[in-house]
Formats: C-alpha cells, sequence, structure tokens
C-alpha cells in the first residue's frame, strides 16, 4: 500500500483513500478558504456536507492516486453514508492526520528536494 493511503470498503468495493494536496486544495475550495491556516477554524463544526466533502475528495484523489476510473460522483458519498455510516471514521482519522501535516510541514530533517537537502 502506498505511503498516504488507507483501502477503505465502500459501495461494495475496496477504495483507496488518500488526503493529501489534491484532496485539502478540493476542500479549502469547498470552504472558501484561502490558506491551509484557514481551513481548521473553518472545520471547527463539521457539518454534515463537509464530511460528504471530505470523503469525496480523499476517495478521488486515493482514485487518481491509484490511477483508478473515479466510478462514483459525489452523490454517491450519501448513499454510501446512508447505508454504513461506519466507513467514514477511518478516513476522517486519515483527513485529520494529513491536514495536520501539511499545515504543520515537514518535521526537522525531513525535507526531501529541497536546496538545503541537496547541500554536501
Amino acid at each position: 500500500m502506498a505511503v498516504g493511503v488507507i483501502n477503505i470498503e465502500v459501495g461494495g468495493v475496496k477504495r483507496p483513500f488518500r488526503f493529501k494536496y489534491l484532496a485539502i486544495k478540493g476542500l479549502a475550495a469547498d470552504l472558501n478558504a484561502d490558506s491551509l491556516e484557514e481551513i481548521p477554524a473553518k472545520l471547527q463544526n463539521v457539518s454534515l456536507e463537509m464530511i460528504e466533502s471530505i470523503l469525496y475528495h480523499g476517495f478521488r484523489a486515493g482514485a487518481e492516486y491509484q490511477k483508478m476510473p473515479l466510478d462514483f460522483k459525489r452523490e454517491d458519498i450519501e448513499a454510501w453514508l446512508d447505508e454504513d455510516m461506519q466507513f467514514f471514521k477511518p478516513a476522517i482519522e486519515e483527513a485529520k492526520v494529513q491536514l495536520l501535516a501539511a499545515i504543520q510541514g515537514p518535521k526537522s530533517g525531513t525535507v526531501k528536494g529541497s536546496a538545503a537537502a541537496k547541500k554536501p
């Protein structure tokens, strides 16, 4: 399994869920957030629509990352939740972890590809 991807069975299929840049960008647009730092404040009171947004963007990003066809629409998230509300818990936890990592940035000494990391 790829780093930052969890597989969750939903809609009768195991689907990859990934909450990195692509998903965070989609969520930020839904929240009308202009920066990473604005997102947590806007998620203080998470609405049902925001849960759907987090799930949609995470599953969409997971499918794109795994180069899988996007075989669902945003509206399908609501139907999946209506069938089984338990599946969203690991997805939301993964989203929290990845969003926090994006806001806090890399830990000291873990920057890859930066000018600092390339110094001899």
